[in-house]
């Protein structure tokens, strides 16, 4: 709960990746409950963000991520929702 509330605070200061993984904590059912059409949401604006400010194309996120631009895992979050969610 505590990961959570520090993305949801980051979020709204308009930080991409912070839009991204609120993105994950919802498509998981870490922020309390599953919801897959705000995990979208927040893909899209992690997506809107970075492309639209451009200051952070690499984003490491704990030890085993790799180095990978938050459009390009924003995009494939999307491409895994998308079936289960009627946009």
């Amino acid at each position: 709960k505590q990961a959570y509330a520090l993305f949801e605070k980051a979020r709204k200061l308009q930080y991409p990746p912070a839009y991204y993984y609120s993105g994950v904590y919802f498509e998981n059912g870490l922020s309390e409950k599953q919801d897959n059409k705000m995990a979208l949401v927040c893909y899209q604006k992690a997506i809107e963000l970075e492309q639209k400010e451009g200051h952070l194309v690499t984003f490491v996120f704990g030890p085993l991520d790799q180095y990978e631009s938050i459009i390009e895992k924003a995009t494939a979050g999307m491409e895994r929702l998308k079936p289960a969610v009627k946009v």
